[in-house]
């Protein structure tokens, strides 16, 4: 499931994401407004937050996306 506009485009995470979601949940602005990224976390509870995406997704139960601009094909 992807939903595109002109430049960004938001869609499911990927396990290739993990690193991204790592270095960003070690930003304390970042974090401070984020429930799902509690200091400390690593890169380990990165992947295991995208794989639980999966499954919720599966069983829709929830629906988490990431934002790609798709002129650098990345999150951001």
């Amino acid at each position: 499931m992807e939903i595109e506009g002109k430049r960004i485009k938001l869609r499911r995470l990927k396990i290739s994401d993990a690193d991204f979601i790592y270095q960003n949940a070690k930003d304390k602005e970042i974090t401070k407004y984020s429930f799902v990224f509690p200091p400390p976390f690593s890169p380990e509870q990165a992947e295991k937050f995208i794989r639980k995406t999966f499954r919720q997704f599966r069983q829709k139960t929830g629906y988490e996306f990431g934002i790609e601009l798709k002129s650098a094909h990345e999150l951001i």
